[in-house]
């Protein structure tokens, strides 16, 4: 049977603008999560992001927080991310995204099972028409976990996608 678990969280957040248009958002606070024992941690977020002109969007963000475990094991794991996201329009039809990540999970109440991830993404993007697009990605993931061999995984994907309005 699955494990469940339900995190209450507490994390005031602040949001300011500094030199050049940069968005800087900060949140800070604790997470209790409710499985065996209401386990508390730190937990918080830090972001940076700016839009250079209206065609280059880029964002820099940490955070940590409490996550489902889908992988390897049930309920919950304590997350720390670092992520970069870059996007560019090359014109009214054409854009490019790319994004990679690194995580360090770790299983609670108990550190029984580690997480340990570096993925990137790109993704480049056609408007066939108002309403359908034109997708070509490639993913790269590297996974180590706790007492397996670590594996990589690769996908490429061609997609269509249509937007009924």
């Amino acid at each position: 049977s699955p494990k469940q678990f339900t995190a209450q969280s507490i994390q005031p957040e602040y949001v300011t603008r500094i030199a050049r248009d940069w968005t800087v958002t900060i949140s800070g606070g604790a997470t209790m999560v409710e499985e065996q024992g209401n386990r508390t941690f730190p937990s918080g977020s830090f972001s940076l992001a700016n839009e250079f002109d209206q065609q280059t969007h880029v964002s820099i963000a940490v955070f940590r927080r409490a996550v489902p475990a889908y992988f390897v094991s049930g309920g919950a794991y304590i997350s720390n991310v670092a992520q970069l996201y870059v996007s560019h329009d090359f014109s009214r039809v054409v854009q490019l995204s790319v994004r990679g990540n690194y995580a360090y999970n770790e299983s609670t109440p108990v550190k029984l099972i580690t997480v340990e991830s570096i993925n990137g993404s790109a993704v480049l993007d056609y408007n066939l028409t108002r309403d359908t697009k034109l997708s070509l990605s490639q993913s790269y993931g590297h996974f180590t976990i706790t007492g397996r061999t670590p594996f990589d995984q690769l996908v490429t994907m061609l997609a269509v996608s249509i937007e009924w309005r």
